[in-house]
């Protein structure tokens, strides 16, 4: 057998990236879509308001309150605000008896309502203990109660009594 020569094959030259890059294809625009507005959900705070109550005001509550009462008689009544405490005072008729009484409370707020809360009681000077004092206390809780009487749209956070105000701080209901 011959042989027949065959030329040999050239190669041909390609290109070829470079090392470590790769052809991106074209960038493609990218569109949002915004997102459908969600409705507000803002809820509305109370403001917060802080009624004041002079000594003025509150000695006029009290005398007012007492003039309407038919069971309590009560002269010279005063209220005195001492700091976190109110004092009232005044003269009493128990039964034959006429006597000085004196009321040390303090306020204290429970479901947005302030209450009076009697702290001791002294009679002509003396405290009163047992039956006399539930008797005063029977007696003198509806004027006390009145003079932190705030209206029922008013819910209120906190009590602070200074040596001349009480300040009632809340918010509309």
């Amino acid at each position: 057998p011959t042989l027949t020569p065959t030329s040999t094959p050239t190669p041909t030259p390609t290109a070829t990236p470079a090392a470590g890059l790769t052809p991106l294809a074209p960038a493609q625009p990218q569109i949002q879509t915004p997102e459908p507005q969600k409705a507000s959900t803002l809820t509305p705070t109370p403001a917060t308001l802080t009624l004041v109550i002079t000594e003025k005001e509150a000695n006029r509550m009290a005398a007012q309150a007492l003039a309407q009462q038919k069971d309590l008689q009560v002269t010279n009544p005063r209220v005195d605000f001492r700091p976190g405490k109110l004092y009232f005072s005044g003269d009493a008729v128990l039964g034959f008896f006429k006597v000085n009484i004196g009321i040390l409370a303090t306020v204290q707020v429970t479901a947005g309502e302030p209450q009076v809360v009697v702290q001791e009681i002294d009679v002509n000077g003396s405290r009163a203990t047992g039956f006399i004092r539930r008797q005063i206390e029977a007696m003198i809780a509806p004027q006390l109660a009145q003079l932190t009487s705030i209206s029922k749209d008013f819910y209120v956070e906190d009590v602070t009594i200074t040596e001349d105000r009480m300040l009632l701080t809340g918010h509309a209901r």
